[in-house]
């Protein structure tokens, strides 16, 4: 640790690296059973399947107007529901957050007792 004292740019990009990487740890898609639900979803954020595509479309904030998926994005875009294969709902697990938490807790920690005591813990 004494040898990464003299180099603050390097703890810094570690901290970085720790703080920025476990976010998005934390979420995960949950399949919906009916595309439909997305209307009634409390949900902002979706990753939908479409007939004909070979990637996965990512729209935020849609709204279910008649048949249509309509959302913002560069402008409007919609998307028939009848072409909308499947669904899923991006949401926080709790319990990844939970351990992210614990763990940057005692990196932050550990860190802090390091710095004070001059010693260095061998890794």
């Amino acid at each position: 640790m004494r040898q990464l004292r003299r180099y603050p740019s390097v703890l810094r990009l570690i901290a970085a690296v720790l703080l920025v990487v476990p976010l998005s740890a934390c979420t995960h898609w949950v399949a919906l059973s009916d595309p439909s639900y997305i209307a009634d979803s409390d949900h902002s954020m979706f990753r939908l399947t479409v007939s004909g595509e070979r990637s996965k479309v990512i729209v935020k904030h849609p709204k279910v107007e008649g048949d249509t998926l309509v959302w913002d994005h560069h402008g409007r875009q919609t998307l028939p529901m009848s072409k909308v294969k499947y669904a899923e709902a991006h949401q926080i697990d709790p319990v990844a957050t939970g351990f992210m938490g614990i763990a940057l807790a005692l990196f932050i920690t550990a860190f802090i007792l390091v710095n004070e005591s001059g010693t260095s813990i061998g890794l």
